[in-house]
């Protein structure tokens, strides 16, 4: 066996994942400032938010909380509908996953990593999101995601 082809044959292996992930160089800076901006403007109620990722060989799913001001069950129902469609619509990439969880505006200047301080299951029946209540969160994964926008992604696949 010629030594020299085996050797390139392993480097161009081990390059390729470090290649293709080119393509999502920053996923989770990219998910930051395109989503956030988008919740926030979604809904009036909205005043803030706060994200936090994960991240694997899927993509990217993530957390997010909104901060409102009227905790109102028809206001947080409102607001919970406005802040999914704007994550999921924002999204510079298919999400994984998306959690959803409601608080009190204004937002703390160190965020408790917990379940929102409103609790949401009057907001989320009269939002159509029962279904994906998890506690006092909304939780959608892929499945769920492609039930509630559609299986065609093609936004996603066209950007890549």
């Amino acid at each position: 066996m010629n030594t020299e082809r085996i050797v390139a044959a392993t480097a161009a292996l081990l390059a390729t994942p470090l290649l293709l992930s080119g393509c999502t160089a920053s996923p989770v800076g990219d998910f930051r400032s395109q989503v956030a901006p988008a919740v926030i403007a979604a809904d009036s109620n909205i005043r803030d938010t706060h994200l936090s990722f994960s991240t694997g060989p899927a993509g990217v799913g993530f957390w997010l909380r909104i901060y409102v001001d009227d905790a109102s069950d028809d206001a947080v129902a409102r607001s919970l509908v406005a802040a999914l469609d704007a994550a999921y619509s924002a999204s510079p990439s298919l999400p994984t996953s998306i959690q959803l969880d409601v608080a009190r505006a204004p937002k703390p200047d160190d965020v408790e990593l917990a379940l929102g301080d409103i609790p949401i299951s009057a907001a989320a029946e009269a939002a159509g999101l029962a279904s994906y209540r998890l506690n006092n969160s909304i939780e959608l994964g892929s499945a769920d995601l492609e039930q509630r926008y559609g299986p065609d992604n093609a936004r996603f696949i066209a950007e890549f």
